[in-house]
């Protein structure tokens, strides 16, 4: 559950499923199964976060969704210099738009890859990625990637990345 006063700027907050069939889709066929949804903590209550139909914008976190959020910290021994430069690359991209078509082969491939194994599939780009749009997970990546130069998730190219990836690596932890 998120709780204001343990988060910080620059921790990934990732949702659980909450009842609709799209998010229980996402959790179900991401590694892990857990999360459907993506954004970046900002501080004071405020958020970065891609949504089918806003795309990447900046807002206030909504209190209602506190019960089921969870918030995991990057270990990457972050300076707030660090810090600054991943928040900066995210809010770079406000304004762009939601990659729908990136979204759907990023799936298929997550599922091909832990069902059969294929490690380096999931290392290539999404089918019809756009690089000037984003789907949560792929926004908090790319930002990170571009940031830091290290891939969150090793076995996944930063522009793959699941929701449930994001809590399923060595560099995260969970806070809260």
């Amino acid at each position: 559950m998120f709780v204001a006063g343990k988060a910080k700027k620059g921790d990934i907050l990732l949702y659980k499923p909450t009842g609709g069939i799209i998010g229980k889709l996402i959790a179900f066929l991401s590694y892990g199964g857990k999360y459907a949804h993506a954004a970046l903590y900002l501080g004071n209550n405020k958020i970065i976060e891609s949504h089918i139909d806003t795309g990447v914008v900046q807002k206030a976190l909504n209190p209602k969704w506190h019960k089921y959020i969870d918030v995991y910290r990057v270990n990457l021994g972050h300076t707030s210099t660090q810090t600054n430069k991943f928040v900066k690359k995210a809010l770079d991209k406000v304004g762009a738009g939601y990659d729908l078509g990136a979204f759907p082969s990023t799936f298929c491939k997550s599922v091909l890859a832990r069902i059969f194994g294929f490690k380096n599939f999931a290392k290539a780009k999404p089918i019809l990625n756009d690089e000037k749009t984003f789907y949560c997970s792929e926004l908090i990546s790319v930002a990170l990637y571009e940031a830091t130069m290290i891939s969150i998730v090793p076995y996944v190219n930063p522009s793959s990345t699941t929701p449930s990836d994001l809590a399923f690596t060595q560099l995260t932890s969970l806070v809260c």
